[in-house]
């Protein structure tokens, strides 16, 4: 059960090439001189267990492929980025010519600056030269064309005698949805290899990007990523698309796991009825929000997993709380636990004893443990398969007849970078959410103003903030190079050489330039508070439980009391502020206190990086925003100024809750059409303009109260609030799970 520590790329870089060239271009070459030139690769790939096993499938294509890698493996042609930002235009722009589409002019037929050409008996503009600014070499018109034949797009300037753009937009020829449509049927050629459409990634879908791969390497991969499954038989397209791109996600390491090793166990749901803001579809009116007796159904393991501490030792994360893994239709949160320990202490000598199902013979063996929602496998067995005829049959198809599968680690938790770890930046949204006195305001800003100070009075509080700057907020680590962090390592460099550096123009340059910036991110509510965002762990003692109880169901928690959350960053007793992000509204904030419990201590080796919440009985999972626990995060925060009046209001307004079913699973056939389909419109993503638009209206409610309006005169603006809050949750979850409802429209 080694660990593969791996060295990621420094950055694996494959050709990204707009939908629109490839769509006009009769041929394209990332060749020069014969050979494959870094230049035409300006696209990246992440590590991940698909580049790793493309390395393995090239092998047995070398012959067809030809160039695959260049300069050890930092450049691959096997694998192109696609966008479908730009349609053909009727007149497309060639420096200074515009060409009509589906024509080909040449320097020798343009006269006086444009080419024309009869067309069914009429003349016609084929193409025509607009002069760049200041352009010095563009001869003047001697016979400008007649009105007509110029055309609306174009104009002619008889003082300048030059011909210019007119202020009509040039319509689309070809339109982005039909390049999609096309390169997704017919593939494209580069240097005489054929690319056909490959996967995308959650994050590329949503804006549009697809990646196509070499066709002599596509099988090869296909039967690989599907585990056996066919798309052909999937009636799902959408949850199809996004759970065969999980091995595409960036990982930082990996470790290998034994087939026996892995222990499921029935998924938990914790139903319950509360008062909540039901927000509906309605055929008439678009979407209803109104607040009524709802009955929740809370997934209550949603996403995470238990990993024995074993594992996080030998993967060298034995500091760590958490790993976010990866295989072929899997997906997990594993949290470090004292897995062996618990079955130990509770007698556990033989697997018959274990709820759920194994392959493993003993106990020790037990190294994960999972629950079905973790396994996206499941989704496409047949209905009257059991779970643990399903589970092997993923098993046989991941560990393809070995003894050890490769999970990769996506990521781990992560320490906030700020004041040595102990303070995190707010957001807008949730400033916005809370109904905080201008004094109490005045209150919570002074730390980071006094912060603010600090960096341009204390040449030394400048260098840590430069080093912070330096690291990536995600990864922990040094954040990718580029102009801005290579300024910020050159500073930190020469403060460390000599105090002389602090008296030069370029030293205070730049930290004028700091400042500015940092006000800048105060402007957008980027406020510095005490505390961190967290990895959200739900019922975690329940979990253990249930590996040991067969006929365990969620009634209520085993541990938590109502309005508790255990994280040993903060002390027992002390109350806590909770927001995800998306956060879009009052009923979004969670108020939690702090409650630590032995068993948790015991069994669980977790960091101040993770949360332990209860989901049973306690309508958390839509106050969150449709949270889950597959690495799920949220600000947690202790700041009275921020939590007391959050707290006085905290149950007047009703939680946004989502009563939309997705729409039929057989709306998007797989065939080129239906997939370029689901893509444009998983692409045409609003989650941005919903969040904006909700903070809009959260400033006018706020107004209005200030002004003396009640709660009850202005509950239509929070009502309003709640359908965007429920949108924002459709608008993420496009990429796996469509609905009917058009937010463009709401």
């Amino acid at each position: 059960m080694a660990a593969e520590k791996k060295k990621k790329y420094d950055n694996m870089r494959i050709m990204a090439i707009e939908g629109k060239d490839l769509y006009r271009a009769e041929a394209l070459t990332a060749l020069k001189n014969g050979k494959l030139t870094p230049e035409a690769f300006d696209g990246i790939i992440d590590e991940s267990l698909d580049t790793d096993k493309l390395c393995e499938v090239y092998k047995a294509h070398e012959a067809e492929m030809g160039y695959p890698y260049l300069a050890d493996k930092k450049y691959c042609s096997a694998i192109v980025s696609v966008s479908f930002d730009y349609a053909v235009k009727l007149f497309e722009q060639y420096g200074r010519r515009f060409v009509r589409y589906g024509y080909t002019v040449t320097d020798a037929d343009m006269v006086d600056h444009a080419c024309v050409r009869e067309v069914d008996g009429t003349e016609m503009l084929v193409a025509i030269e607009i002069p760049y600014e200041n352009d010095k070499t563009y001869a003047p018109v001697e016979s400008p064309l007649y009105t007509e034949l110029i055309g609306k797009y174009f104009d002619y300037d008889a003082e300048k005698k030059e011909y210019k753009r007119s202020k009509r937009d040039i319509p689309s020829a070809v339109k982005c949805e039909e390049i999609r449509e096309q390169l997704y049927s017919g593939g494209f050629d580069i240097d005489g290899i054929h690319y056909v459409r490959y996967k995308r990634s959650a994050g590329s879908s949503r804006d549009g990007r697809c990646l196509f791969i070499a066709e002599p390497l596509y099988q090869d991969m296909m039967d690989w990523s599907s585990c056996g499954l066919s798309a052909d038989s999937v009636s799902d397209q959408a949850s199809w698309q996004a759970y065969i791109a999980l091995t595409l996600s960036s990982i930082e390491s990996a470790i290998r796991l034994p087939k026996k090793s892995i222990l499921i166990i029935p998924d938990k749901v914790s139903k319950f009825k509360t008062t909540a803001v039901c927000v509906k579809e309605d055929a008439t009116v678009g979407l209803t929000a109104e607040e009524e007796e709802t009955e929740i159904e809370n997934v209550i393991w949603d996403g995470e997993a238990l990993l024995d501490v074993s594992e996080f030792e030998r993967a060298g994360y034995a500091d760590k709380g958490m790993m976010l893994l990866r295989n072929r239709f899997f997906k997990t949160c594993a949290f470090n636990t004292n897995l062996q320990k618990w079955f130990k202490d509770n007698g556990i000598t033989t697997v018959g004893q274990l709820a759920g199902y194994t392959t493993a013979r003993k106990v020790e063996d037990i190294k994960l443990v999972i629950t079905e929602s973790s396994l996206k496998y499941l989704k496409f067995m047949p209905k009257d398969m059991s779970l643990g005829e399903a589970f092997k049959s993923w098993l046989d198809a991941v560990y393809e007849g070995k003894t050890t599968s490769t999970f990769g680690v996506v990521k781990t938790d992560k320490k906030p970078l700020h004041m040595f770890g102990n303070m995190v930046y707010t957001n807008y949204q949730l400033i916005n959410t809370i109904n905080a006195a201008p004094e109490q305001i005045a209150k919570f800003l002074s730390p980071t103003l006094d912060y603010l100070g600090k960096i341009q009075s204390d040449p030394m509080f400048l260098r840590y903030y430069a080093k912070v700057a330096s690291y990536d907020n995600i990864t922990g680590g040094l954040a990718p190079m580029n102009v801005e962090n290579y300024r910020h390592r050159v500073i930190m460099d020469m403060m460390a050489r000599t105090a002389e550096f602090e008296r030069t123009d370029f030293y205070k340059t730049y930290r004028d330039e700091l400042c500015r910036s940092f006000k800048e991110r105060m402007k957008k509510g980027k406020i510095l508070v005490e505390g961190n965002y967290q990895t959200i762990f739900g019922n975690p003692y329940e979990f253990l439980y249930a590996t040991v109880h067969k006929d365990y169901e969620p009634t209520e928690s085993l541990l938590f009391e109502e309005n508790e959350a255990y994280t040993n960053r903060f002390e027992d007793g002390e109350w806590l502020l909770c927001a995800r992000s998306p956060h879009i509204t009052m009923g979004n904030l969670y108020i939690v206190q702090n409650q630590s419990y032995e068993e948790i201590d015991e069994y669980f080796n977790l960091t101040s990086a993770i949360v332990c919440v209860n989901a049973i009985g306690n309508n958390i999972q839509q106050r969150l925003n449709g949270c889950d626990y597959d690495s799920d995060t949220m600000l947690v925060t202790p700041n009275k100024l921020l939590c007391d009046p959050a707290n006085e209001e905290y149950y007047h307004y009703g939680v946004p809750v989502c009563k939309i079913d997705p729409i039929g699973k057989t709306d998007y056939e797989n065939s080129p059409r239906g997939i370029a389909k689901l893509d444009v419109a998983i692409s045409n993503n609003l989650i941005g303009d919903i969040v904006n638009l909700s903070q809009f209206l959260n400033s006018l409610y706020w107004n209005e109260i200030a002004y003396g309006r009640s709660m009850d005169e202005v509950k239509w603006i929070y009502l309003d609030v709640c359908k965007l809050a429920v949108l924002s949750g459709m608008e993420i979850d496009k990429a796996k799970r469509m609905y009917a409802v058009d937010a463009g429209k709401v």
